[in-house]
């Protein structure tokens, strides 16, 4: 612990970890703030909206576990954001994905049986928090992009799927912080549910 102004009491508490925690607060609100505002700047539709084509030929290739990657340049988001892909999701499947992957039952499962029935397999991090949400919105994007690790077993799809709903209903990480457990951005959300892989990191 370090001592500020001993003689001042009220200080004597704080800490250099205290001092972070408030100035973690402070950018964490300003984000919030700046990102809530940024995000609701949307030109038009994404040029995927509504394609029944493209729906079909996505939902079919689609495997339990998949990373979905858009590009949504007619939002203003994107422009703030560096590289192409400016969000990611994952895919938890659909009620026979689950069913044959023998997870259907799993008791985390069964409490999102009627998202997933009503075609909400698409688990993403929002700014409202971490939802899941139908095929069909998220497609509201210029471009898609899917990545699937080569290799990955039944048992590594399944622990995949349950990692991903267990951020549902957590809260928004506007800090960006990889090491926090209780809030997630969407990159963190294919970082949490892929916890068997060295992603590479950095503070910055």
């Amino acid at each position: 612990m370090y001592v500020i102004g001993r003689k001042l009491g009220i200080l004597e508490n704080i800490t250099v970890d205290s001092i972070a925690a408030i100035e973690n607060e402070g950018v964490s609100l300003f984000s919030m703030l700046f990102g809530n505002a940024v995000g609701l700047v949307e030109t038009r539709k994404g040029k995927l909206y509504e394609r029944k084509e493209v729906y079909a030929a996505v939902h079919s290739a689609l495997r339990c576990g998949d990373i979905l990657l858009e590009k949504t340049p007619f939002r203003l988001t994107d422009k703030l954001i560096p590289g192409y892909w400016g969000h990611a999701a994952v895919w938890i499947g659909t009620e026979q994905e689950l069913r044959e992957l023998g997870i259907w039952d799993h008791p985390l499962v069964q409490n999102y049986h009627h998202d997933i029935r009503d075609g909400s397999s698409v688990v993403e991090a929002l700014r409202s928090g971490v939802e899941m949400n139908q095929l069909k919105g998220f497609l509201n994007i210029d471009s898609i992009g899917v990545l699937r690790r080569e290799g990955l077993s039944a048992q590594d799809r399944k622990q995949i799927v349950l990692q991903t709903l267990r951020q549902v209903g957590k809260s928004y990480d506007f800090n960006f912080d990889v090491e926090s457990l209780e809030k997630v951005y969407c990159s963190k959300l294919v970082y949490l549910a892929y916890n068997g892989v060295d992603w590479p990191v950095k503070r910055s």
